[in-house]
């Protein structure tokens, strides 16, 4: 493999995890007509505990995967509010 076709792996990949997050962000706006409270701090913390073990699993920083959680329920909220 040379370096075009190595990027071009991480570009197919960086795809698939944009649609995955717009699939996500469709259902959050979805669920924020089901929740009577955006933030629900036990399923937060569920979350975390799990993306964090997950990260690990996959060989790769916990921290970071809860940076990117972070990032996500943040975006997830925004959008939530907007649709109550």
């Amino acid at each position: 493999m040379n370096i075009l076709s190595v990027r071009q792996c991480i570009d197919d990949i960086d795809l698939k995890l944009l649609h995955t997050l717009g699939k996500r962000m469709d259902i959050v706006r979805g669920i924020a007509q089901l929740k009577k409270v955006i933030r629900d701090p036990k399923r937060e913390g569920e979350l975390m505990k799990r993306w964090k073990a997950l990260a690990k699993d996959e060989g790769f920083s916990p921290q970071c995967a809860e940076d990117i959680l972070r990032a996500i329920l943040k975006e997830s909220k925004r959008i939530q509010r907007s649709q109550q």
